[in-house]
């Protein structure tokens, strides 16, 4: 069972991981992700337009453990847009720290 990870320092190591996969999925539209992988609910668009540039921020960042058991996800602010990275894509940042 995996714990969420606790440390804000640790936590802290997977946001370029992060700001790349938000920028794939908005900019590129890229379609590897499925529903459930990415969610940016209610994007406000000056939030967008600065992801879109690459000169966004990830704030208040914070993870939770998943109901499989298996790996966590990712929940944090870009502006005032709340985002979440999780299943297939968290995966990803994960692996991209290993």
């Amino acid at each position: 069972m995996t714990m969420a990870i606790e440390s804000l320092e640790t936590l802290d190591q997977y946001v370029p991981k992060l700001k790349e996969v938000v920028l794939a999925f908005v900019k590129d539209n890229e379609m590897r992700y499925g529903l459930t992988d990415i969610d940016i609910s209610a994007p406000r668009h000056a939030d967008m337009e600065k992801v879109r540039s690459g000169d966004f921020e990830i704030r208040a960042l914070t993870n939770t453990p998943r109901s499989s058991g298996e790996g966590v996800n990712f929940h944090f602010y870009i502006g005032d847009t709340e985002a979440h990275v999780c299943n297939r894509a968290a995966d990803e940042v994960l692996k991209g720290q290993q």
